[in-house]
Order: C-alpha cells, then sequence, then structure tokens
C-alpha cells in the first residue's frame, strides 16, 4: 500500500482520517506530528498515561484505555494471520474505565522556533500509544476548550501562546469548570503494556 499524503509531507488535510494501514506510515506521521508540537520528545506518552500521570501545567484530564485497533493483517506462509498493531483496552483492576492522567498544556504548544503563537489541539505532542487513549471526542472538546481559553488570554496580554504562564491559565479553566486535579482513588499503575514502534502481534490459526 502506497504511503497516504505524500503531497502534503505526510500531514493528514482531511479531518478524521482513519490510521493508515502500515506502521512505517505511521511511525512518519506520528514523527511530523511531534516536529510540529512539541518536539521529539513526546509529552504524553504511555508512561505518562499508566505510571507518570500528574503534570504540572494540566488543561484536563483524561481516562479513556489504551485501545488500538489492528492495523494490517498479513498472512504467512504457514497459513497463520497476525493481526499487527493491536493493543487489548488497558484497564486498572477491577474498572471498566481507564487510567486517568493529565493532558499539560506544553503537549499542545509547538516549538517557538518551529511555529510561535500557534496551539495544536489535534496534532498534539504524543506517541502512537499515548493518541489511542486520546482520540475520544469529549477528550478533544476539552482540549479544544482548553486551547480556546488560552488563546483568549494570550490574546487579552498581547503575548505568543508560548508565553502565557501557567499560573495565569490555570484559574480560568477552574473558573469554566475544567476538571484538572486527578481523582486520588486511583493509583499509578506498576506494568504496562510495550509503547513499541513495531507494534504487538496477535496470531490467529485459521487452519
Amino acid at each position: 500500500m502506497k504511503a497516504p499524503f505524500c503531497q502534503t509531507g505526510r500531514f493528514n488535510f482531511l479531518s478524521y482520517w482513519k490510521q493508515p494501514s502500515t506502521l512505517k506510515t505511521i511511525r512518519a506521521l506520528k514523527t511530523a506530528a511531534l516536529l510540529l508540537a512539541g518536539s521529539l520528545v513526546s509529552h504524553v506518552t504511555e508512561n505518562e498515561i499508566i505510571t507518570n500521570p500528574s503534570k504540572p501545567d494540566p488543561i484536563m484530564v483524561s481516562s479513556f484505555p489504551i485501545d488500538s485497533h489492528d492495523c494490517q493483517r498479513i498472512v504467512r506462509p504457514d497459513g497463520k494471520v497476525v493481526n499487527e498493531g493491536t493493543v487489548f483496552p488497558v484497564k486498572p483492576p477491577g474498572d471498566s474505565r481507564g487510567y486517568p492522567y493529565h493532558v499539560p498544556y506544553r503537549a499542545i504548544l509547538p516549538l517557538p522556533a518551529e511555529c510561535d503563537n500557534l496551539l495544536v489541539p489535534v496534532a498534539l505532542s504524543c506517541t502512537h500509544i499515548a493518541m489511542s487513549s486520546l482520540r475520544i471526542e469529549a477528550t478533544w472538546m476539552l482540549i479544544g476548550q482548553s486551547a480556546g481559553i488560552a488563546a483568549a488570554l494570550a490574546a487579552d496580554r498581547d503575548v505568543a501562546v508560548q508565553d502565557l504562564p501557567y499560573a495565569v491559565l490555570k484559574p480560568r479553566l477552574l473558573a469554566r469548570d475544567q476538571a484538572i486535579t486527578l481523582p486520588p482513588e486511583f493509583l499509578p499503575a506498576k506494568g504496562s503494556v510495550v509503547d513499541d514502534p513495531d507494534a504487538i502481534e496477535r496470531v490467529i490459526d485459521f487452519k
């Protein structure tokens, strides 16, 4: 399969496009997004979701389980089919919800040297595994609301969004009833899935 978005530097120009079916393309798209939003060190990863959820600059609390669908199916010479890229829902033991975690303000801020005064609430700085948790409409709504509040505050102060102090943003988020406090009953997990660029394989024998 040919990699999509070749004419646009691997950036998606359509909203709500399904993930491409090759891991090579997924890694290219992820790298491009990280270059735009934040840096090559992702601000939202599996580690941040499961074992290190608290951040000093939260703009929302997300909790949808890590859950990645198959990227492609490969038939092996022995007749077995490999479902590549599958990650089953990752939840706390005995709970139907995912692990709650902070989405930090800096995750939606591009590097000033790359693009100043821009907020990126959708193609934010995250890994493929983290995106499988962030990809829910309610999450986009709350990140978008936070981005809108930050944009208004930055405009009022005539500063770039990267220069807006979190101490100024936080009270306005709370005034708009934005939930930014992690629930105390949840504790970070000791184990997790592997955020592996080669993905996880599940073998099904159709013979």
